[in-house]
C-alpha cells in the first residue's frame, strides 16, 4: 500500500514498512460557537476521528510513534471519540447540521485546511497544526512469502529520493510548497 500508512508497534505486527516517505501533520479543528482554543479544551468534550486512524488512538492515549515522527501532544483529560468510518465524514456531519455531536475534529493538516477552504460557510478554525506528526510509509503483508527482497528495493529508492530531494520537491508541488518530507517541528 502507498497510501498514507501510519507506521505503528501494532501495524508492524502485521505489515513491513519502509522508511518513511512523507510526514503529515496532525492538525485540530474546532467549531467557532464552542469555546474550544487549543486541544488542551477538549478535556471532557466529544471529538470526532476516523475509525482505526491514530487520531483516535491518540484520542484514546493508546498512540505509539516511531521515534523519527517524534511526539504526540497530550491527550486531553476525559476527552471521547466519536468515529466515522473516514475523518473527512466528521466535517460532512457539521454540514448537515450535527454540530452538538461533537466540537472538534481531529485529522491530517492537510485534510482539515482542505476541508475549510473548500466549505466557506463552516464556522469552524484548526486550533494546533501539530498535535503529532504521522510517519507515512509504504506498507507490505507480511504474509506474502519471500518480500524482504522488494521491501528494501523500494526501501533503498525511498531514500535515494530522500537523498536527491524528489520526495522534498515533490511535497512542495502538491502541498502547495510545504516539505512534509521531513517531520514538523
Amino acid at each position: 500500500s502507498v497510501g498514507s500508512v501510519t507506521v505503528t508497534p501494532a501495524r508492524e505486527e502485521v505489515l513491513d514498512f519502509t522508511q518513511a516517505y512523507y510526514f503529515t501533520p496532525v492538525g485540530a479543528v474546532a467549531l467557532n460557537d464552542s469555546g474550544i482554543a487549543s486541544v488542551e479544551d477538549f478535556a471532557g468534550e466529544t471529538v470526532c476521528v476516523g475509525s482505526g486512524t491514530t487520531y483516535f488512538d491518540w484520542l484514546n492515549g493508546t498512540l505509539e510513534l516511531p521515534p523519527e515522527a517524534g511526539e504526540a501532544a497530550p491527550t486531553p483529560e476525559g476527552v471521547e471519540a466519536t468515529t466515522f468510518d473516514t475523518d473527512t465524514d466528521c466535517v460532512e456531519a457539521w454540514l448537515s447540521g450535527r454540530t452538538e455531536d461533537f466540537v472538534g475534529w481531529v485529522t491530517s493538516l492537510p485534510t482539515a485546511q482542505g476541508a475549510l477552504a473548500d466549505n466557506p460557510d463552516l464556522e469552524a478554525t484548526i486550533i494546533d497544526e501539530a498535535v503529532f506528526n504521522e510517519a507515512l510509509s509504504v506498507a507490505f503483508d507480511r504474509g506474502v512469502e519471500d518480500n524482504d527482497s522488494l521491501v528494501a528495493a523500494v526501501d533503498q529508492i525511498i531514500g535515494d529520493m530522500h537523498e536527491d530531494g524528489t520526495l522534498s520537491e515533490l511535497s512542495q508541488e502538491w502541498y502547495d510548497g510545504t516539505d512534509y518530507s521531513q517531520p514538523a517541528e
